[in-house]
């Protein structure tokens, strides 16, 4: 589930069923400002930490997640527990993402972002696993995605439904499924029931 998309992924290079010869997942994502630094922290973050997803990786110490944002919230990121725990147990690299001396376009600036984002992929012939920043892993998406590329798949698309996202904040929260500094930890069949109760 997710409040804007849920993920792409897509590799070179994808036939391997050892741990050791899984092409290498790279995390990516591109934004700027505290609104949604803080989404991401909340939400995007806190789910990729939940057991079955980022620590199930199989072939982790070769994987990456980049970060395409400016030097203030490249910065404030240190502060977040989240983003502390995230550093210890995979690669965390800033790709810089300044704004532009000259009037640009929100869109031609994410597209900048991306751009050098999937660059490094390519070169790198890593697996690319998009994420927006109100993005919700429920747990096990990552290691779905992991079997997916054992299985030979190139490119794995999930459609992006759009949710009314204060609805969905206010059901995790009654859940208590938000523990500040924790791993959010949502099954595929609660993301369901409440994505179903809260479209956009």
């Amino acid at each position: 589930m997710a409040t804007q998309s849920v993920g792409r992924t897509g590799s070179a290079r994808m036939a391997a069923a050892a741990p050791d010869s899984l092409p290498p997942f790279y995390f990516v994502v591109t934004f700027w400002g505290e609104r949604y630094r803080n989404w991401f922290v909340r939400y995007a973050l806190a789910s990729l930490l939940a057991p079955n997803n980022i620590p199930a990786i199989d072939n982790l110490d070769a994987c990456k997640f980049l970060i395409s944002t400016t030097k203030e919230d490249w910065n404030a990121l240190q502060k977040e527990p989240l983003f502390k725990k995230l550093k210890k147990i995979i690669s965390v690299h800033h790709l810089s993402n300044e704004a532009p001396e000259e009037a640009e376009h929100k869109y031609a600036r994410m597209s900048r972002g991306h751009k050098s984002l999937l660059e490094k992929c390519f070169k790198d012939r890593a697996c690319a696993i998009y994420l927006a920043c109100d993005t919700l892993f429920p747990d096990g998406s990552v290691q779905a995605a992991q079997e997916l590329v054992r299985q030979g798949k190139k490119v794995v698309l999930c459609t992006a439904i759009r949710f009314n996202l204060d609805g969905i904040d206010q059901e995790l929260r009654e859940r208590g499924l938000f523990v500040d500094g924790q791993p959010l930890i949502l099954s595929r069949r609660e993301a369901s029931y409440i994505g179903l109760r809260n479209f956009h």
